[in-house]
C-alpha cells in the first residue's frame, strides 16, 4: 500500500513538472521505487537512519505549512460541521486505528534495538506512540476534512501549488520510502528469527517482490480492508505477549535465556488463533461482543492465554517492579 502511494506521488510530481501534458505509466514508479526501497532495507538500519534524518525535518516543515494553509482557508468549526457521505461504525474505526497502533507496539523491539539505553528506548516509544502518533491522527483528520479528499497525495497537491507542490510530492516520496524501509526491515527480521538458517537479505528481497506485485495489482484499493485485517490480527499478538510477560514468564524475557525458550509455544499460538477467529466473526457480525473487533480479539486473547497457561501447569508469577 505504501509503495502504491509512492507511485502516485511520483506520477503526480511528473504531471506537475510537465504542466499536465505528461503522465507516467503506474507500473514504472512502483517497480523502480520498490527496488530502491528493497536495496536500502538490505543495507540495514544505518541506511534507514541516514535517510530518515534527512527526510523527517523537511516533512515536518511541509506539514506545518500545509496546516497553516488549511486553517487559513477552512475554520475549525467548518471542519467539525462536515459529515462523511458514509458513516463508519465507531467499533470499526477503533479497530482500524488499533491495527496501525498495534503494529508499531509489536515491532518496537526492531525500532529500538540500537538504542543506547533502556531509557532512550522507552522515551522514544512513549513519545512516538503516546504523543506523535495521536497528534498525527488528529492533524491528518483535520487536513483531510478541510480538503475534502481521501488521498494523501491529493491533499498535499490541493494546498501546495507550483514549485512548492513539486517539493511536497518529493517529500511524500521520501517519507513513504523511509516507512517502507522499516516495514521491510521488520518483516525480514521476523522471518530471519523464525528461520535463522536463511539470511535476512533473502527475506528482504522476497518481501520487496511481494510488495511490488501487490502494488501493481492495486492493493491500495483495499486499504480499509487491510487496516481491518491488521486491527484483528495484530493487537492479540501484543496482548498475548503482555499477558505472558506480566503474569507468567517475566524471568524468561532476557536475551541470555532465549536459547531455553521452546521454538513453538502452543499456548501462545492457540490463544492468538482463537482471538483472531473471534475478531473476524464479530467483524462479520456473526455475533457481537464489544462492537470493536480489535478489542474483542484483545480481550479473548488475554482470557484464553491465561486459561491455557494455568491449565498447562504454569503458575501466576507477577513481574517484579
Amino acid at each position: 500500500m505504501q509503495l502504491e502511494v509512492f507511485g502516485q506521488a511520483i506520477a503526480g510530481a511528473v504531471n506537475i513538472l510537465a504542466g499536465g501534458s505528461m503522465s507516467l505509466p503506474r507500473w514504472l514508479p512502483i517497480i523502480v521505487g520498490g527496488i530502491l526501497m528493497t536495496l536500502t532495507a538490505m543495507y540495514g538500519f544505518r541506511a534507514i537512519e541516514k535517510l530518515t534524518v534527512f527526510v523527517i525535518p523537511i516533512l515536518i516543515i511541509l506539514i506545518v505549512v500545509t496546516l497553516i494553509k488549511a486553517y487559513s482557508g477552512v475554520s475549525l468549526s467548518e471542519v467539525f460541521a462536515k459529515a462523511p457521505e458514509q458513516v463508519t461504525p465507531i467499533g470499526i474505526v477503533i479497530s482500524v486505528i488499533a491495527g496501525g497502533y498495534a503494529v508499531g507496539a509489536v515491532i518496537q523491539p526492531d525500532i529500538t534495538r540500537y538504542s543506547r539505553s533502556k531509557g532512550h528506548a522507552a522515551g522514544g516509544m512513549v513519545f512516538g506512540m503516546m504523543v506523535g502518533f495521536p497528534l498525527v491522527l488528529v492533524l491528518a483528520a483535520y487536513v483531510f476534512a478541510a480538503a475534502g479528499k481521501s488521498s494523501f497525495s491529493d491533499v498535499m497537491l490541493s494546498y501546495n501549488k507550483g514549485g512548492w507542490g513539486i517539493f511536497a510530492m518529493f517529500v511524500i516520496v521520501f517519507a513513504t520510502w523511509t516507512t517502507n524501509d522499516n516495514n521491510l526491515y521488520s518483516a525480514a527480521l521476523a522471518f530471519n528469527s523464525t528461520f535463522p538458517k536463511v539470511h535476512k537479505w533473502v527475506f528482504t528481497i522476497i518481501g520487496g517482490a511481494c510488495g511490488i506485485i501487490l502494488a501493481m495489482f492495486g492493493i491500495l484499493g483495499h486499504f480499509m480492508n487491510g487496516l481491518i485485517i491488521l486491527g484483528v490480527t495484530v493487537p492479540p499478538i501484543g496482548a498475548v505477549m503482555a499477558t505472558d510477560f506480566l503474569l507468567f514468564r517475566s524471568g524468561a524475557y532476557h536475551f541470555e535465556k532465549l536459547g531455553d525458550i521452546p521454538a513453538v509455544r502452543w499456548q501462545a499460538i492457540l490463544s492468538w488463533v482463537v482471538a483472531t477467529t473471534v475478531g473476524f466473526l464479530t467483524f462479520f457480525r456473526v455475533f457481537t461482543f464489544t462492537s470493536a473487533p480489535a478489542l474483542d480479539a484483545i480481550i479473548v486473547s488475554i482470557v484464553v492465554h491465561f486459561i491455557l497457561m494455568i491449565a498447562s501447569g504454569n503458575r501466576v508469577q507477577l513481574k517484579e517492579v
